[in-house]
């Protein structure tokens, strides 16, 4: 490699007198990289040519231009592209949505002696294509809805199908005396996409007086 090799070279002479030849091997020892200009001709330059048609000044102009413009453009770098053509595509894609399951249009609240052991019943099905596996439950806690996992699951019975009827125990309730919590569920796809939350609010006074409960709606 030449240490410190010029910026640009131009390689000029008549057709066929080795121009293409000799800057391949000049730019390969110089460690840079050979452009030939005829391949700066626009299309219909090439297309004139290969009919046998000789170019007149009109031509030549863009194809000056476009030389021009590489000899005082940065020099050309190598990169992964190794051709390139004018052909296009074209495609399509669709978005997972994973449905939540489908709260029935009530739910109730049991408050149990003195609200001290609450009940919250929901009725619901899956939505298509979705299996029981599929469902995880929830419950709010500090930093909102958070899925029921280990030993809090013992407060979650399920039973029935295809219309299910979930029962969430005092264990996921604490804090509903003299105030509100919102419990649900919502399905896991297999890739791990996640559905909405479909959820209720329950809702008493002290000692469990005036039990409601609520379906939200899904948002």
């Amino acid at each position: 490699m030449i240490p410190n090799p010029p910026t640009v070279v131009v390689l000029m002479g008549v057709s066929g007198a080795g121009k293409t030849t000799v800057g391949v091997a000049a730019a390969e020892i110089a460690g840079v990289t050979f452009l030939d200009a005829d391949a700066l001709h626009p299309e219909a330059n090439v297309a004139k040519m290969a009919a046998g048609t000789p170019l007149d000044d009109t031509d030549r102009a863009p194809w000056l231009d476009a030389v021009a413009a590489a000899l005082i453009a940065s020099p050309p770098r190598s990169t992964l592209a190794s051709w390139g053509d004018a052909e296009s595509a074209t495609g399509s894609f669709d978005a997972l949505t994973v449905p939540p399951p489908a709260l029935g249009p009530t739910c109730t609240l049991a408050p149990g002696a003195l609200g001290l052991n609450p009940v919250v019943t929901i009725t619901w099905t899956l939505p298509a294509g979705y299996a029981f596996g599929d469902v995880r439950y929830g419950y709010y806690n500090v930093t909102g809805l958070e899925v029921v996992t280990g030993g809090l699951l013992g407060s979650v019975t399920t039973t029935g199908g295809p219309t299910y009827t979930t029962k969430f125990g005092s264990g996921l309730l604490s804090g509903l005396l003299g105030g509100s919590k919102s419990v649900g569920m919502l399905i896991v796809h297999p890739s791990g996409w996640m559905s909405k939350w479909a959820t209720v609010t329950a809702s008493m006074g002290l000692a469990g007086s005036n039990p409601t409960c609520t379906v939200n709606p899904v948002v």
